[in-house]
């Protein structure tokens, strides 16, 4: 908003001057020329020559450049020459009558050279005066006067002729302007509806540097002269355009980015791409609505061209109708060799064309040109002299009453009506020609306009349909994340939910699936579980079975021989009595403790949690094993106390069976050694019992924690396992490393329980 505010009011400030400097440079300029050409200084001392040649000639070579912008008249006076002034057809002499109108100058340029007699916010008129040094008695004096142009601004050519340089087809084309004379409106261009008076813009007109906000329109208040107002007015940025740079910003780096991502695809293994179910909902619905705004947006594009040709054609087609009327009731009849015929013509069409906004080409039958509104055109060669030739087919010989197409100028295309002209005989004598030269920068507004809105409502819609795609991929995916997560939580050990969908669609068969797998899961795993515990209790029982059946046969032959030696009465009974009733008592001991065993193995599951102290439990537990003699313990304990939760009978029988083992493991003929290790590590517990006894081979390491696994030759081989089973009771984990012939190590881990 700032820099278009100071644009408008730089512009204005520049092309509002008083004068026109680059005209008053160019007449000085080539006034200098015209005096230093020799040869025009020698045709003018011929007592021959013409006026008009010289005329004709300067406007050629000095002065083409100049004819942009202005209108040229050139007039040559002496002492005797006399005007002719139209339309009163007065004569007055020359020289009186331009000295009349120097004096009355608003501005002198060059004191006897240039003047500027007149200036308006658009218009600036000169009279410029050569003095040629041929009679010193009867001066010779070329007056040129410069009046600036003026063409409507429906007419479209003059941008086409014009270099760039006029200021208001370059700088006005944006704006609507309205001129107010003494507060009075006086010119008005523009879609603005601008008020009869400047009161009726209210007390704000000239406040806020000149700018002022009024229906919608920021208008831009230039004051000349005390007397001249000039109000130059741009609606004012509506809050889609003020977006429209968003929109514009977030397609760009949204293509961008993409590409980027794309580039980075693509150089990838398209095996490594893994996107899921919601990412593919997503990229589909974007994919889809970038499609439709592709595509609407190509048909819509189109669409406008197509209106804007149609509408173009339609008003062309009025016009060429209506200039045709007006042209057959001026003229009646065409004589193409009379002089005065063509210059009436030719001031007819331009007279006709800025009515009707249009330019206006007259040729005869045989296609050459009689008049025409625009001899810019041609005299710059732009356009031929002769008629197109599919418009001479279809007229002149086809007969057609109308023939619009295309015809070019250079790289523009515009539309050209051709109509026969008839005369009051109902005769074709000539053909009237309309090229109509649309404006390129109102399609274009249009078009852009068009983008600005379309792309906005667009960016709307892909930025709703992305919070769309995620709800709704998040709602159509939400069953197949829950279906995951319960099929990840699926265990054969442990009772799985089943899930609840009542819908009779694609998922609803899906889960309808996994909740008959969960059924068949349950019934298998029941089944396996029934069948390991038969097997497991199988296998116990045979264990059980063989171990009691080992000493029974003894013992019964130990009764046997103590009955028969009772029978018999024989004189070592007294001698075999206590011996075999100690075999007996060590085999009813061995018994006993295999059923305890047994006992223990099967009341597992069955935990008391409590805060245990296991600094207090070690030691006594080390206290309960100090009478071996040959074994020496070493503790590592901190000072304060620690604590985990577990059933504290079972961690007693955790110590004391790891204690046996490291005991039992060391040969009564070494010096033995057991060193205990008590640390927190994190927020865990931390025991080590390491002894330097006999180790585990590398064999018996996959085997040490299977029930019925031993090394010793008494007992079941339940010690290890209990010790394992007990230590995930309480949350823990045990370890062991070892080495053959040098010792073990047992780790035990616990949560850290604090006593608050």
């Amino acid at each position: 908003n700032q820099k278009e505010e100071e644009v408008r009011k730089a512009g204005l400030s520049t092309y509002l001057l008083k004068n026109d400097p680059l005209l008053e440079n160019h007449f000085l300029i080539e006034k200098e020329r015209i005096l230093s050409d020799s040869v025009l200084i020698s045709y003018l001392n011929e007592s021959s020559f013409s006026y008009e040649e010289v005329i004709s000639l300067i406007n050629q070579s000095y002065f083409k450049e100049a004819s942009k912008n202005y209108e040229i008249s050139m007039v040559f006076c002496d002492l005797e020459s006399k005007l002719l002034l139209l339309p009163e057809e007065i004569e007055t002499p020359c020289y009186p009558f331009f000295e009349d109108r120097v004096r009355q100058a608003i501005d002198t340029i060059e004191e006897n050279v240039l003047f500027l007699v007149d200036q308006h916010f658009r218009t600036k008129n000169y009279i410029g005066i050569v003095e040629f040094p041929i009679d010193k008695e009867n001066k010779i004096k070329l007056f040129v006067e410069f009046l600036s142009k003026y063409q409507p601004k429906e007419l479209g050519m003059p941008a086409l002729l014009s270099d760039g340089k006029t200021w208001d087809l370059r700088f006005f084309k944006n704006y609507a302007y309205a001129y107010y004379f003494d507060g009075n409106l006086s010119e008005w261009f523009g879609k603005y509806d601008y008020k009869q008076n400047l009161e009726s813009y209210g007390e704000n007109l000239f406040e806020n540097e000149n700018y002022f906000s009024f229906e919608g329109y920021s208008h831009f208040v230039y004051v000349q002269d005390n007397q001249d107002v000039l109000l130059v007015s741009k609606p004012d940025i509506s809050w889609l355009e003020q977006i429209a740079s968003l929109a514009f910003l977030f397609l760009f780096y949204s293509l961008n980015i993409s590409g980027l991502f794309l580039l980075i695809y693509l150089s990838r293994n398209f095996s490594y791409l893994n996107i899921g179910f919601r990412t593919r909902l997503q990229i589909s619905m974007v994919a889809v609505l970038l499609f439709s705004f592709f595509t609407i947006g190509l048909a819509s594009l189109y669409y406008l061209y197509y209106l804007n040709n149609e509408k173009n054609k339609s008003v062309l087609m009025e016009k060429a109708h209506s200039v045709l009327i007006e042209l057959e009731h001026k003229l009646q009849d065409i004589d193409e060799s009379s002089e005065d015929q063509r210059e009436y013509l030719e001031s007819l069409l331009i007279k006709f064309s800025q009515v009707f906004f249009t330019d206006i080409n007259l040729y005869d039958l045989e296609g050459k040109l009689l008049a025409t509104s625009r001899p810019q055109l041609f005299d710059s060669e732009l356009l031929s002299q002769r008629m197109d030739p599919n418009a001479i087919y279809n007229l002149g010989i086809m007969k057609s009453s109308l023939f619009i197409h295309n015809e070019q100028i250079g790289l523009q295309e515009f539309y050209s009506a051709y109509l026969p002209f008839r005369s009051v005989e109902k005769q074709t004598v000539a053909y009237l020609n309309l090229p109509y030269f649309a404006k390129q920068d109102e399609l274009e507004e249009e078009i852009s306009g068009f983008l600005v809105a379309y792309l906005n409502i667009y960016m709307f819609l892909i930025l709703l349909t992305l919070a769309l795609t995620i709800l709704i991929s998040n709602y159509l995916s939400k069953p197949l994340k829950l279906l995951r997560e319960k099929i990840h939580r699926v265990r054969l050990e442990a009772p799985n939910e089943k899930i609840e969908w009542n819908k009779k669609d694609e998922i609803g068969a899906l889960i309808f699936e996994y909740n008959r797998m969960v059924e068949e899961l349950a019934e298998s795993a029941e089944k396996l579980a029934r069948s390991q515990r038969e097997s497991a209790w199988r296998e116990m029982a045979q264990q059980i079975a063989h171990e009691i059946k080992n000493p029974l046969t003894p013992m019964k032959l130990n009764i046997q021989y103590l009955e028969k030696a009772w029978t018999e009465g024989g004189e070592d009974f007294d001698k075999k009595l206590p011996k075999i009733t100690q075999n007996l008592t060590e085999q009813i001991d061995n018994l006993s403790e295999i059923a305890s065993q047994f006992s223990s193995f099967a009341a597992m599951e069955q935990i008391k949690a409590e805060a245990v102290p296991v600094n207090s439990l070690i030691i006594s537990t080390i206290n309960l094993f100090s009478g071996h003699k040959h074994i020496h313990f070493e503790t590592h304990l901190p000072e304060e106390e620690l604590y985990i939760m577990a059933d504290r009978n079972q961690f007693i029988r955790i110590l004391n069976n790891l204690l046996k083992n490291a005991i039992q493991s060391i040969s009564e003929k070494e010096k033995g050694e057991i060193k205990i290790d008590l640390f927190t590590h994190y927020e865990n517990v931390v025991i080590q019992i390491e002894d330097n006894g006999c180790g585990i081979s590398e064999e018996e390491k996959l085997h040490v924690f299977e029930p019925r696994f031993t090394t010793k030759t008494g007992g079941m081989g339940l010690g290890l396992a209990l010790v394992k089973k007990m230590t995930e009771n309480a949350k823990g984990n045990i370890r062991f490393e070892s080495e053959e012939n040098h010792g073990t190590r047992f780790i035990l881990q616990f949560p850290k329980h604090i006593i608050i």
